[in-house]
């Protein structure tokens, strides 16, 4: 199993045993540490107005607000494309189509 998650550049790091090699405050080597991904500049805001501009900007490309003719048994009607609704919070981002 080992070498078959190495071809994929895994790692293994569970053995169902309990082992404590005495080295559980060092990080081992290919395995992903988030506090490392976090920019070291500390002054990264997120800009909402700018992203709520471009999802308008995509909304309207993607047809929001045009008619699509829908195709019954018998006669044809009037469909409004919506937009698809967003909902922006602190870490989440929510898309309902």
């Amino acid at each position: 199993m080992q070498e078959f998650l190495n071809d994929y550049g895994m790692v293994w790091v569970g053995s169902g045993h309990a082992h404590n090699s005495g080295s559980d405050t060092q990080p081992q080597a290919g395995l992903w540490h988030p506090e490392e991904s976090l920019p070291s500049d500390s002054s990264f805001t997120v800009d909402y107005d700018k992203v709520l501009k471009n999802i308008n900007i995509l909304n309207g490309l993607a047809g929001e607000g045009s008619l699509k003719i829908e195709s019954t048994s018998q006669r044809g009607t009037l469909k409004v494309i919506l937009a698809s609704e967003w909902w922006i919070q602190r870490d989440i981002i929510k898309v309902v189509f």
